[in-house]
């Protein structure tokens, strides 16, 4: 600090000696009144100091000092290892060592007398600008970092006002500042994975806790309860499990195509490109779908469902959704949408009906690996909903379909295909909700056809 603030008053002195060429030692430029107008308490406590020591008067202490500089005592404003300039208080430069020379990429000499943002019109309106007004106004010292995109650099600058200007010493910190973001960066996205395994985590442990008190009020003795608890305890490493699973493999196929991006978008076309954010978009849309579904389930269970009617165009409702799903299914499956009906206004609860509808086609595609057609049809009645989702794929073995709204159950020919045992079930509850009901007929590597009849009510009884 003692050493800034001798370069300050130092180089103080030497800008007024330098502006008064004519009489440097004249009363006019060295009296107290001057002292007063150029130098801070702060460095005139410190001169006071100083002149104490040495036994002599303030005045006589910095006519003293001024006396003693040479061109070779001014150099250590090149010396220096921080870029060093002065401006006036017409904000125009009156000095530009070498270090500022180099880090600016400007020559002092097509500097000096320039109005600096005359000379640098990019960091007009810049924080530079409002950092370098305040500190004159207000005559306090600002300490800042900031970018000055022209240079691609990063500056730490340090800037020191008085009535005749400002004294501004800068470094490049570029290096520290990228390295500072690359943290914040990695931080952040390891926060938003912790946060979303945890989560998904405690989802999971809310719905097994939930589980867990209902089964325990329901036990009569002791070896039913610990036989609960241990098929509870099996149901939470499945439930884990299973979500771990279908959290991962989306987020690892975006990873791995975001990587492409990152590394090969220069040579990719237009078309690949596009095809590699549309795979990272259905990607996205199949985790929100998921989330969704995991989070209306665990409504389910705490505080149950409940219909909020809303007055909806089920045409273009269905429209936007199929076309939606054909972009989650991919080109191995083509999704064949048929609407029937005469009035397609109707009051339907949007979320719930969309879930219901996606969790079929979605269950449709997944379990119809090799690819092919789905066939959807909806027939809007004057009284109710009729939907059909059919499929050409794996079927359902006849003794398994009566299980498959139960929690968590999963028909044992799917093999390796994912899925959490949760959407059968959560469209049963929907399903009940409007008083419908749902049929399914399948054959063992044929196909299945899920029929879920909705009451509702439409625009047209309403008209009538």
């Amino acid at each position: 600090m003692l050493f800034v603030m001798k370069i300050v008053v130092t180089y103080t002195l030497f800008c007024d000696r330098m502006n008064n060429s004519d009489d440097v030692c004249s009363d006019d430029v060295w009296g107290e009144p001057m002292m007063k107008t150029h130098i801070s308490p702060t460095v005139m406590e410190l001169l006071a100091q100083r002149a104490q020591e040495e036994g002599v008067s303030v005045d006589d202490y910095i006519l003293a000092l001024l006396n003693r500089q040479s061109q070779s005592e001014f150099d250590i404003f090149e010396r220096i290892t921080d870029a060093f300039f002065s401006l006036d208080d017409k904000m125009r430069f009156v000095y530009v060592n070498h270090e500022a020379e180099n880090l600016l990429q400007r020559q002092s000499k097509d500097l000096f007398g320039q109005n600096i943002w005359d000379a640098f019109p990019e960091a007009r309106g810049s924080t530079f600008q409002t950092q370098y007004e305040s500190a004159m106004q207000n005559q306090t010292p600002v300490i800042f970092v900031e970018f000055y995109p022209p240079l691609d650099t990063w500056f730490e600058v340090h800037a020191y006002p008085s009535e005749k200007g400002l004294s501004i010493y800068f470094r490049d910190v570029t290096l520290r500042k990228n390295l500072e973001i690359a943290l914040q960066n990695s931080l952040f996205e390891l926060d938003m994975r912790v946060r979303e395994r945890t989560t998904a985590l405690e989802i999971a442990n809310d719905l097994l806790q939930e589980e867990i008190i209902s089964r325990r009020k329901a036990e009569e003795d002791l070896q039913l309860a610990l036989n609960a608890e241990r098929e509870l305890g099996e149901v939470r490493t499945l439930f884990v499990s299973m979500v771990s699973h279908e959290f991962k493999t989306p987020l690892t196929s975006i990873r791995l195509t975001a990587d492409l991006i990152m590394k090969y978008n220069h040579r990719m076309t237009e078309q690949q490109l596009t095809c590699h954010i549309e795979k990272i978009q259905a990607q996205v849309t199949q985790l929100d779908q998921l989330l969704e579904t995991i989070l209306l389930f665990n409504r389910s269970q705490s505080k149950g469902l409940e219909l909020r009617f809303e007055t909806i165009d089920v045409k273009e409702f269905l429209n936007r959704l199929i076309q939606d799903m054909q972009t989650l299914a991919g080109e191995r499956h083509i999704i064949h949408f048929e609407l029937v009906g005469d009035d397609f206004t109707y009051e339907i609860d949007r979320q719930l009906t969309s879930i219901l509808i996606c969790n079929l086609i979605s269950n449709a595609v997944k379990y119809s690996p090799k690819g092919g057609t789905v066939e959807v049809k909806v027939e809007c009645r004057l009284n109710s909903i009729d939907i059909s989702v059919k499929d050409r794929g794996i079927g359902i073995p006849a003794d398994e379909i009566p299980h498959l709204f139960e929690n968590f159950y999963r028909a044992k020919n799917v093999g390796t295909i994912s899925g959490t045992g949760l959407g059968l079930s959560l469209i049963k509850k929907i399903v009940d909700l409007y008083g419908g009901h749902i049929h399914i007929e399948s054959t063992l590597n044929i196909g299945s056809t899920f029929k879920v009849h909705l009451p509702a009510c439409s625009g047209m009884k309403e008209a009538r």
